[in-house]
């Protein structure tokens, strides 16, 4: 089944709107779903008031910190990261998410995989994957939509760079109608994706530029 879950999406915003304290990561050596679908629920916390804290175990990548809030994402130290719940996002294996990720969160009471890889192995203790979504980005949308969560303009640039980098532009077969509703929905809500599609394509670092010349 494409859809593979033991939680709802409706559960899964109650525990976010209850929730005392937070903490969201993903997968090491993060692409843009993976930190556009972070920012994206780390961002809608804040602005619901939620402590939250933004973990990978390593930094944003120079071609992805145009991004609102990726100044939020730290490496983990030595000291325990107090978080009532952990949101892993986009990443299929619990190893993914990096030993000193793990071992700061060892102490939450509650772990939520949201995911769209069909390899994902169900970890946590709430999971929600569709495999039949091109990005993760479309299940962050899908839940803070659906939930009546906040959405702002910031939220939803880090919606469309998650779903249009893994959908090559939204042109890989996977790429659904839905996906473009969404694209649609986001440009009403004020995302100006011609300036995002210039930052996530066109913006290379000078020594990238040397590589690319030969």
């Amino acid at each position: 089944m494409p859809l593979r879950t033991n939680t709802t999406l409706e559960e899964v915003a109650g525990h976010l709107r209850s929730g005392a304290s937070f903490a969201v990561l993903s997968h090491y050596r993060p692409d843009g779903d993976a930190i556009g679908s972070t920012l994206a629920v780390a961002l809608a916390l804040k602005s619901m008031g939620k402590p939250v804290r933004v973990l990978n175990e390593d930094p944003v990548p120079e071609t992805l910190r145009f991004l609102p809030g990726s100044d939020m994402v730290e490496q983990p130290g030595d000291a325990p990261v107090q978080a009532d719940v952990v949101i892993a996002v986009d990443c299929a294996t619990r190893e993914r998410l990096g030993a000193k990720c793990l071992a700061v969160l060892a102490t939450a009471r509650l772990w939520i995989n949201l995911d769209h890889h069909r390899s994902n192995e169900d970890y946590g203790d709430l999971h929600f994957i569709d495999s039949d979504a091109p990005a993760t980005g479309e299940i962050i949308f899908n839940l803070l939509s659906a939930a009546g969560m906040p959405l702002d303009p910031d939220i939803g640039s880090n919606i469309y760079v998650a779903i249009s980098t893994d959908t090559g532009s939204f042109q890989y077969q996977g790429t659904t109608a839905r996906t473009y509703e969404i694209g649609a929905q986001l440009i009403r809500l004020g995302v100006d994706i011609s300036t995002l599609a210039r930052q996530a394509y066109e913006n290379y670092a000078l020594r990238r530029i040397v590589l690319l010349r030969g």
